[in-house]
């Protein structure tokens, strides 16, 4: 956690855009799994005031914004449509290679 603002500040650097989707996850696939939703500008600020530490998962890009999409048929929501993961994994797809 201690590099976070120097990637995300070099990734700002390198041209990605400051409202690209960032998402970081700490104790992920346990009970005491917490994410913390943001994007690039303000991802190392919400981890910290968030309480996050290491060891955590940074996600950077796209990928990071279709959580919310997924969640519902995560936590024992609504069940998605089949259409829905055809749209989900397309945007995934077309993520592939880019940020």
């Amino acid at each position: 956690m201690a590099q976070l603002a120097d990637i995300t500040a070099a990734l700002s650097r390198g041209g990605m855009p400051s409202d690209t989707p960032a998402a970081i996850i700490q104790g992920a696939s346990t009970a005491e799994e917490r994410v913390v939703e943001s994007k690039l500008s303000t991802l190392a600020a919400d981890a910290s005031r968030e309480g996050i530490g290491a060891p955590a998962i940074v996600v950077i890009g796209k990928i990071a914004g279709l959580r919310q999409g997924l969640l519902p048929s995560m936590v024992g929501g609504a069940a998605l449509d089949p259409d829905d993961f055809a749209a989900i994994a397309a945007a995934a797809s077309s993520t592939a290679g880019q940020s």
